[in-house]
Protein backbone atom coordinates (compact mmCIF):
# COMPACT_ATOMS: atom_id res chain seq x y z
CA UNK A 1 0.00 0.00 0.00
CA UNK A 2 1.19 3.54 -0.73
CA UNK A 3 1.29 5.00 2.79
CA UNK A 4 1.08 8.62 3.92
CA UNK A 5 4.73 8.40 4.95
CA UNK A 6 5.57 7.41 1.39
CA UNK A 7 3.52 10.31 0.05
CA UNK A 8 5.37 12.72 2.33
CA UNK A 9 8.55 11.47 0.70
CA UNK A 10 6.95 11.67 -2.74
CA UNK A 11 9.92 13.34 -4.44
CA UNK A 12 12.17 10.41 -3.60
CA UNK A 13 9.54 7.76 -4.36
CA UNK A 14 8.37 9.12 -7.71
CA UNK A 15 11.94 9.90 -8.78
CA UNK A 16 12.70 6.23 -8.07
CA UNK A 17 9.67 5.30 -10.18
CA UNK A 18 10.79 7.76 -12.89
CA UNK A 19 7.28 9.23 -12.91
CA UNK A 20 6.01 12.80 -12.66
CA UNK A 21 3.63 13.35 -9.74
CA UNK A 22 0.86 15.72 -10.81
CA UNK A 23 -1.05 16.08 -7.54
CA UNK A 24 -2.67 14.20 -4.72
CA UNK A 25 -6.25 14.72 -3.60
CA UNK A 26 -9.46 12.93 -2.67
CA UNK A 27 -12.07 12.59 -5.42
CA UNK A 28 -15.42 10.92 -4.86
CA UNK A 29 -17.67 12.62 -7.39
CA UNK A 30 -17.74 14.81 -10.47
CA UNK A 31 -17.34 18.48 -9.65
CA UNK A 32 -20.49 20.45 -10.45
CA UNK A 33 -19.92 23.49 -8.25
CA UNK A 34 -16.33 24.67 -7.84
CA UNK A 35 -17.30 27.02 -5.00
CA UNK A 36 -18.58 24.13 -2.86
CA UNK A 37 -15.54 21.92 -3.56
CA UNK A 38 -12.64 24.39 -3.94
CA UNK A 39 -9.83 21.93 -3.20
CA UNK A 40 -11.02 19.41 -5.78
CA UNK A 41 -11.69 22.15 -8.30
CA UNK A 42 -8.23 23.61 -7.83
CA UNK A 43 -6.69 20.14 -8.11
CA UNK A 44 -8.43 19.68 -11.46
CA UNK A 45 -7.16 23.06 -12.63
CA UNK A 46 -3.62 22.09 -11.63
CA UNK A 47 -3.94 18.88 -13.63
CA UNK A 48 -5.19 20.89 -16.63
CA UNK A 49 -2.25 23.27 -16.31
CA UNK A 50 0.16 20.32 -16.11
CA UNK A 51 -1.36 18.83 -19.24
CA UNK A 52 -1.09 22.10 -21.14
CA UNK A 53 2.49 22.61 -19.96
CA UNK A 54 3.46 19.13 -21.18
CA UNK A 55 2.41 20.22 -24.67
CA UNK A 56 5.52 22.40 -24.84
CA UNK A 57 7.78 19.33 -24.97
CA UNK A 58 5.79 17.25 -27.46
CA UNK A 59 2.33 18.31 -28.72
CA UNK A 60 -0.46 15.78 -28.29
CA UNK A 61 -4.25 15.61 -28.61
CA UNK A 62 -5.26 12.06 -27.62
CA UNK A 63 -4.92 11.47 -23.86
CA UNK A 64 -5.81 8.28 -22.00
CA UNK A 65 -6.79 8.32 -18.32
CA UNK A 66 -6.25 4.87 -16.85
CA UNK A 67 -5.40 3.02 -13.64
CA UNK A 68 -3.84 -0.27 -12.65
CA UNK A 69 -7.00 -1.66 -11.06
CA UNK A 70 -10.70 -0.88 -10.81
CA UNK A 71 -12.02 1.49 -8.15
CA UNK A 72 -9.18 4.02 -8.26
CA UNK A 73 -11.34 6.99 -9.33
CA UNK A 74 -10.29 6.96 -12.97
CA UNK A 75 -13.65 7.90 -14.53
CA UNK A 76 -14.34 10.73 -12.10
CA UNK A 77 -10.91 12.25 -12.65
CA UNK A 78 -11.32 11.92 -16.43
CA UNK A 79 -14.69 13.69 -16.22
CA UNK A 80 -13.31 16.48 -14.03
CA UNK A 81 -10.24 16.93 -16.23
CA UNK A 82 -12.38 17.18 -19.37
CA UNK A 83 -14.75 19.60 -17.64
CA UNK A 84 -12.05 22.02 -16.53
CA UNK A 85 -10.20 21.84 -19.85
CA UNK A 86 -13.47 22.84 -21.53
CA UNK A 87 -14.07 25.61 -18.99
CA UNK A 88 -10.60 26.97 -19.80
CA UNK A 89 -11.62 27.36 -23.45
CA UNK A 90 -10.34 24.08 -24.91
CA UNK A 91 -12.64 22.11 -27.21
CA UNK A 92 -12.85 18.68 -25.63
CA UNK A 93 -14.29 15.30 -26.58
CA UNK A 94 -14.51 12.89 -23.65
CA UNK A 95 -14.72 9.26 -24.80
CA UNK A 96 -15.95 6.39 -22.66
CA UNK A 97 -13.55 3.69 -23.87
CA UNK A 98 -14.41 1.28 -21.06
CA UNK A 99 -16.33 -1.22 -23.17
CA UNK A 100 -16.92 -3.55 -20.22
CA UNK A 101 -18.19 -1.36 -17.36
CA UNK A 102 -18.97 2.04 -18.90
CA UNK A 103 -20.15 4.84 -16.67
CA UNK A 104 -19.65 8.27 -18.22
CA UNK A 105 -23.18 8.35 -19.62
CA UNK A 106 -24.37 8.17 -16.01
CA UNK A 107 -21.96 10.92 -14.92
CA UNK A 108 -23.42 13.27 -17.53
CA UNK A 109 -26.96 11.81 -17.70
CA UNK A 110 -26.74 10.93 -21.41
CA UNK A 111 -28.29 8.25 -23.59
CA UNK A 112 -26.02 5.29 -24.36
CA UNK A 113 -27.80 3.58 -27.24
CA UNK A 114 -25.07 4.56 -29.69
CA UNK A 115 -21.44 5.34 -29.03
CA UNK A 116 -17.90 4.07 -29.40
CA UNK A 117 -18.91 0.43 -29.89
CA UNK A 118 -21.05 1.45 -32.88
CA UNK A 119 -17.81 1.82 -34.82
CA UNK A 120 -17.42 -1.96 -34.72
CA UNK A 121 -21.03 -2.74 -35.66
CA UNK A 122 -21.93 -0.23 -38.39
CA UNK A 123 -20.40 1.35 -41.48
CA UNK A 124 -18.30 4.49 -41.19
CA UNK A 125 -20.93 6.51 -43.04
CA UNK A 126 -23.57 5.48 -40.50
CA UNK A 127 -21.63 6.56 -37.44
CA UNK A 128 -19.29 9.38 -38.55
CA UNK A 129 -21.55 12.16 -37.25
CA UNK A 130 -22.13 10.31 -33.95
CA UNK A 131 -18.36 10.29 -33.34
CA UNK A 132 -18.58 13.98 -32.47
CA UNK A 133 -20.32 12.93 -29.27
CA UNK A 134 -23.28 14.37 -27.44
CA UNK A 135 -23.41 17.94 -26.12
CA UNK A 136 -23.28 18.48 -22.36
CA UNK A 137 -24.31 21.29 -20.02
CA UNK A 138 -20.71 22.53 -20.24
CA UNK A 139 -19.80 24.64 -23.30
CA UNK A 140 -16.92 23.16 -25.36
CA UNK A 141 -17.39 19.68 -23.85
CA UNK A 142 -18.95 16.79 -25.75
CA UNK A 143 -19.11 13.15 -24.63
CA UNK A 144 -18.90 10.05 -26.81
CA UNK A 145 -20.46 7.32 -24.69
CA UNK A 146 -19.42 3.67 -24.90
CA UNK A 147 -22.51 2.44 -26.73
CA UNK A 148 -23.86 -1.07 -26.40
CA UNK A 149 -21.66 -3.77 -24.85
CA UNK A 150 -19.80 -5.96 -27.32
CA UNK A 151 -18.63 -9.55 -26.94
CA UNK A 152 -14.88 -9.19 -27.56
CA UNK A 153 -13.46 -5.70 -26.85
CA UNK A 154 -9.76 -6.59 -27.44
CA UNK A 155 -10.54 -7.99 -30.87
CA UNK A 156 -12.65 -4.95 -31.75
CA UNK A 157 -9.98 -2.52 -30.57
CA UNK A 158 -7.42 -4.12 -32.89
CA UNK A 159 -9.69 -4.14 -35.93
CA UNK A 160 -9.29 -1.96 -39.06
CA UNK A 161 -12.30 0.05 -37.83
CA UNK A 162 -10.39 0.96 -34.67
CA UNK A 163 -7.37 2.12 -36.67
CA UNK A 164 -9.65 4.27 -38.83
CA UNK A 165 -11.32 5.69 -35.73
CA UNK A 166 -8.12 6.81 -34.02
CA UNK A 167 -6.75 8.19 -37.26
CA UNK A 168 -9.94 10.27 -37.48
CA UNK A 169 -9.48 11.57 -33.92
CA UNK A 170 -5.87 12.57 -34.59
CA UNK A 171 -6.74 14.45 -37.77
CA UNK A 172 -9.95 16.17 -36.74
CA UNK A 173 -9.71 19.93 -36.18
CA UNK A 174 -12.95 20.03 -34.19
CA UNK A 175 -11.30 19.23 -30.84
CA UNK A 176 -8.19 20.39 -29.01
CA UNK A 177 -8.23 17.34 -26.73
CA UNK A 178 -9.76 13.88 -26.99
CA UNK A 179 -9.76 12.33 -23.50
CA UNK A 180 -10.27 8.56 -23.17
CA UNK A 181 -11.57 6.97 -19.99
CA UNK A 182 -10.53 3.31 -20.17
CA UNK A 183 -10.91 0.02 -18.37
CA UNK A 184 -8.15 -0.75 -15.80
CA UNK A 185 -4.76 -1.78 -17.15
CA UNK A 186 -4.02 -5.05 -15.41
CA UNK A 187 -7.22 -7.16 -15.31
CA UNK A 188 -7.93 -6.96 -19.08
CA UNK A 189 -6.01 -6.14 -22.27
CA UNK A 190 -8.22 -3.27 -23.50
CA UNK A 191 -6.32 -0.32 -22.02
CA UNK A 192 -2.94 -1.64 -23.15
CA UNK A 193 -4.30 -1.86 -26.69
CA UNK A 194 -5.71 1.66 -26.47
CA UNK A 195 -2.34 2.91 -25.23
CA UNK A 196 -0.84 2.02 -28.59
CA UNK A 197 -3.21 4.50 -30.27
CA UNK A 198 -3.15 7.50 -27.93
CA UNK A 199 -0.32 9.98 -27.70
CA UNK A 200 -0.22 10.51 -23.92
CA UNK A 201 -1.39 8.77 -20.75
CA UNK A 202 -2.14 9.81 -17.17
CA UNK A 203 -2.13 7.04 -14.56
CA UNK A 204 -4.54 7.32 -11.61
CA UNK A 205 -3.38 5.67 -8.38
CA UNK A 206 -5.53 4.91 -5.34
CA UNK A 207 -3.31 5.87 -2.41
CA UNK A 208 -5.33 3.77 0.02
CA UNK A 209 -4.89 0.41 -1.69
CA UNK A 210 -2.45 0.38 -4.62
CA UNK A 211 0.75 -1.50 -3.80
CA UNK A 212 4.17 -0.63 -5.13
CA UNK A 213 4.26 -3.99 -6.93
CA UNK A 214 0.97 -3.27 -8.72
CA UNK A 215 2.15 0.21 -9.67
CA UNK A 216 5.36 -1.20 -11.15
CA UNK A 217 3.35 -3.72 -13.17
CA UNK A 218 1.16 -0.93 -14.53
CA UNK A 219 4.17 1.18 -15.47
CA UNK A 220 5.81 -1.80 -17.17
CA UNK A 221 2.62 -2.54 -19.13
CA UNK A 222 2.52 1.04 -20.43
CA UNK A 223 6.25 1.00 -21.26
CA UNK A 224 5.57 -1.70 -23.86
CA UNK A 225 3.29 0.66 -25.80
CA UNK A 226 3.97 3.79 -27.81
CA UNK A 227 2.18 6.15 -25.44
CA UNK A 228 3.96 8.91 -23.51
CA UNK A 229 3.33 8.45 -19.77
CA UNK A 230 2.89 12.02 -18.55
CA UNK A 231 2.67 11.16 -14.86
CA UNK A 232 0.39 10.03 -12.07
CA UNK A 233 -2.51 11.46 -10.11
CA UNK A 234 -2.65 10.25 -6.51
CA UNK A 235 -6.33 9.85 -5.65
CA UNK A 236 -8.04 9.17 -2.31
CA UNK A 237 -5.08 10.58 -0.42
CA UNK A 238 -5.19 12.65 2.74
CA UNK A 239 -2.44 15.22 2.59
CA UNK A 240 -1.50 16.73 5.96
CA UNK A 241 -2.29 20.30 4.85
CA UNK A 242 -5.52 19.62 2.95
CA UNK A 243 -7.56 21.35 5.66
CA UNK A 244 -5.59 24.60 5.54
CA UNK A 245 -5.58 24.58 1.74
CA UNK A 246 -9.33 24.06 1.66
CA UNK A 247 -9.93 26.93 4.13
CA UNK A 248 -7.70 29.21 2.06
CA UNK A 249 -9.53 28.36 -1.17
CA UNK A 250 -12.94 28.82 0.46
CA UNK A 251 -11.85 32.27 1.61
CA UNK A 252 -10.65 33.09 -1.91
CA UNK A 253 -14.04 32.09 -3.35
CA UNK A 254 -15.89 34.22 -0.80
CA UNK A 255 -13.79 37.27 -1.64
CA UNK A 256 -14.30 36.98 -5.40
CA UNK A 257 -16.80 39.44 -6.93
CA UNK A 258 -20.10 37.76 -7.79
CA UNK A 259 -21.39 38.03 -11.36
Amino acid sequence: MITQAMLRKCKTFWAWMHLQLFLGFRVKQRIRNAEEMPLLAEGSRILCASLNAAQMNKPFKLVMITSALAGEGRSTIAANLATFLAMSGKRVLLVDADLRRPGLHQHFKLENDEGLSSVFQKTWEQIEVALNGQPTEIPNLRVLTSGELISNPPEALQSPSAHQLFDHFKKTSQFDYVIFDTSPLLPVADAQILASYVQATVLVVNASKTSRKVLLRAKHALSRTRTMLLGVVINKSSWPDNGSINEYLKDVWQRQPKT
